[in-house]
C-alpha cells in the first residue's frame, strides 16, 4: 500500500466503525439515513464498509512489524 493511502487508514477505520456500530443512540445519522433509504427502496439497505479487500492488510502489517521487532531484539540479545 502506498504512503498516500496509508494516511487514510484512520479515516477509513472511523467510517467503517460508524457503519458497523450504528444505532439510534450511537451514530444516529447513519442509522436513520439507512432506514430512510430502506423505506424508499422498499427493501433492506445497509452501507458497505470501505476498503474491505484490505481487511487483513493492517493485521498482516502489524504481525510483520512485530516479528521484525522481535527478531531485532533476539539478535541484540544473542550478540
Amino acid at each position: 500500500m502506498s504512503k498516500s493511502k496509508m494516511v487514510f487508514w484512520p479515516v477509513i477505520r472511523w467510517v467503517n466503525s460508524m457503519i458497523t456500530l450504528k444505532s439510534e443512540k450511537r451514530f444516529p445519522m447513519v442509522y436513520f439515513f439507512e432506514r430512510i433509504i430502506s423505506k424508499l427502496m422498499g427493501r433492506e439497505f445497509c452501507f458497505k464498509r470501505l476498503w474491505t479487500k484490505l481487511d487483513g492488510a493492517l493485521y498482516c502489517f502489524c504481525v510483520n512489524r512485530t516479528a521484525a521487532s522481535a527478531r531485532a531484539a533476539l539478535e541484540k540479545v544473542s550478540d
